[in-house]
């Protein structure tokens, strides 16, 4: 071999070579959906890094991504590449909303996955709506979400109302509010203390001056009930939703019968989805946990079946939020929302939060609570954005 072809010649087709081979490789990779780095030293010798995607989402869209304190050059919704392998803090961040974070983990085991990371978005102070203005008492809201029962004493027609919160605005002016059961000489409805649904939401129990009756919405009748009367049907119903629960968690096929015969004894909250469910237990002297179960196919990459979320005992009221990813807090002055893995604990309204629950409307842009804004207000059902 002459000088000249090792000199000239030689390396020409090792540089042609080594390009064709990155080609190829680059190809094979890209269809496997794996991205790489590749990096050269003094001595050509070439190291491929493999690195993941993560696909980036929010909503709403448009906001800005930042990587470990690094702002990206991309928006949402988009892929972002090159991520290494260990411990990543994703932040969301959208003017007139609260900063979203989530810490994700690149391993080897999902490298050639892609990192899905969906951003529900806060809006910052958002805006208080009243409902109702002429005061209300108790309030109840029904399984599936879509009805509040409410008692008033002080409106011309005094009595229990339902409105119906499906397309329906929520506000004073175009709420649309029925009269389900007027005061008489006889019966004070607006004094109703308490009311339990029906699995189907078609009926209710309601206690008046420690009398027990039960109202069909769908006939609009209703009719009184021994005690008898009512712990058997309240205990048909409890053994309705528990086959309802058990149907449920065996058809995900996601937990042992075993554990599912444990489960099923708790009071399950299901997602309105149906693909999470949560309870609460003891967990200390000073805290509950709420026990997350997250039931998506496939599972997100890097999400975890069973979360457990600690929260102080002055919690009075957890809910889900209606669009089935993030939890409602609901305590004596506080509404907090907070993601179903615990991430993202936001105040959303600070005050009187009487009755001291709060729930979701039904499109999840808005929280429904009771609050009076004077001391002597017997308080009004108001509704904070969220989005």
């Amino acid at each position: 071999m002459n000088s000249s072809f090792k000199t000239k010649t030689l390396p020409i087709i090792m540089t042609l070579l080594t390009a064709t081979v990155l080609t190829y490789l680059s190809i094979f990779l890209a269809k496997k959906d794996i991205n790489f780095k590749v990096t050269e030293d003094i001595g050509n010798d070439i190291e491929l890094v493999e690195t993941a995607i993560v696909a980036v989402r929010s909503v709403p869209e448009s906001a800005k991504i930042y990587i470990d304190g690094d702002l990206q050059d991309k928006i949402t919704d988009t892929n972002i590449s090159g991520i290494k392998k260990g411990k990543h803090t994703i932040e969301i961040e959208k003017e007139g909303y609260e900063k979203w974070s989530k810490e994700i983990s690149i391993t080897d085991d999902n490298l050639s996955l892609v990192h899905d990371i969906t951003a529900n978005l806060v809006t910052k102070g958002g805006s208080i709506l009243p409902i109702t203005n002429n005061g209300i008492g108790n309030f109840f809201i029904s399984t599936d979400g879509q009805d509040i029962i409410y008692t008033d004493s002080t409106s011309v027609k005094k009595g229990l109302y339902k409105i119906n919160l499906n397309n329906n605005p929520l506000n004073i002016f175009q709420t649309e509010k029925k009269l389900l059961l007027e005061n008489t000489k006889k019966f004070t409805y607006s004094n109703i203390e308490d009311v339990q649904f029906s699995p189907q939401d078609d009926k209710f129990i309601f206690k008046l001056k420690n009398n027990y009756y039960v109202y069909d919405l769908d006939l609009s009748i209703f009719q009184t009930l021994s005690l008898i009367e009512k712990v058997r049907l309240l205990l048909e119903w409890e053994e309705t939703k528990s086959t309802v629960n058990s149907k449920l968690l065996l058809n995900h096929g996601l937990i042992e019968k075993q554990e599912v015969a444990n489960i099923v004894k708790e009071q399950l909250k299901w997602s309105p989805n149906a693909e999470n469910f949560f309870y609460i237990q003891n967990k200390n002297r000073n805290n509950d946990e709420i026990v997350v179960y997250n039931l998506e196919k496939p599972l997100p990459v890097g999400e975890k079946i069973k979360n457990k979320i600690t929260i102080p005992k002055n919690t009075y009221s957890v809910e889900w939020n209606s669009g089935s990813k993030r939890i409602i807090l609901s305590s004596e002055n506080t509404i907090r929302l907070i993601d179903k893995n615990g991430d993202n604990n936001t105040e959303i309204f600070k005050g009187n939060i009487m009755k001291k629950k709060a729930f979701s409307s039904p499109d999840g842009q808005k929280i429904i609570f009771k609050t009076g804004f004077k001391t002597d207000n017997i308080g009004n059902l108001y509704a904070v954005t969220i989005r």
